[in-house]
């Protein structure tokens, strides 16, 4: 009887183990999963060409429009900025997000610089951007390094850029026309 007692004993207990280290693991697996994903999506955005332009175009087409009701805002961390179309002359509009820095503001350019709005704005020369309930005109466009544009930011926003892994971006830098926005939006 002791025996039984024993293997039955050590059949709940070997049971037990086993139910506890397949629920860890798959615990495991679906933190590790999201997290797997996002990494290889960032490094296919840096280094897959193809996906890059695949994921541009969804943004341009889906993203883009969506968030273009709440950029500019108040309470969004979007920006607008707003340029002139070198061949069309037609006015456009893109999200954005810009950093203010001492005498303007530093663009990062995740997609390169490839971009038409980028392109529309080197050529003119000056754009207007909306910044949190603020519109600025601004000049002066300046492709820039990251290390030059990390130097130009507070640290935590370095620190972000780091995480992110925009360390081997290129950034645009504009400078405003003047200290104070065009006008308060409301």
């Amino acid at each position: 009887m002791r025996t039984r007692e024993r293997e039955k004993v050590r059949t709940t207990t070997v049971t037990a183990i086993r139910w506890s280290a397949t629920a860890l693991g798959t615990l495991v697996l679906l933190m590790l999963v999201p997290v797997l994903l996002v990494v290889v999506f960032l490094i296919a955005l840096r280094y897959v060409k193809p996906f890059r332009e695949r994921v541009r175009q969804f943004n341009k087409q889906t993203f883009n429009p969506a968030v273009l009701k709440i950029a500019g805002s108040t309470r969004s961390s979007y920006g607008v900025i707003h340029h002139v179309g070198r061949r069309s002359g037609r006015s456009y509009s893109n999200p954005i997000v810009a950093v203010p820095t001492a005498d303007g503001f530093v663009i990062p350019l995740p997609y390169g610089v490839d971009v038409d709005w980028l392109r529309n704005v080197q050529v003119a020369g000056q754009c207007t951007m909306i910044l949190k309930g603020n519109e600025y005109n601004v000049h002066e466009p300046e492709l820039i390094d990251a290390p030059t544009a990390f130097a130009m930011v507070p640290p935590q926003v370095q620190r972000a850029w780091r995480v992110m892994g925009m360390g081997m971006l290129q950034f645009l830098r504009v400078k405003r026309l003047s200290e104070t926005p065009v006008e308060t939006m409301v």
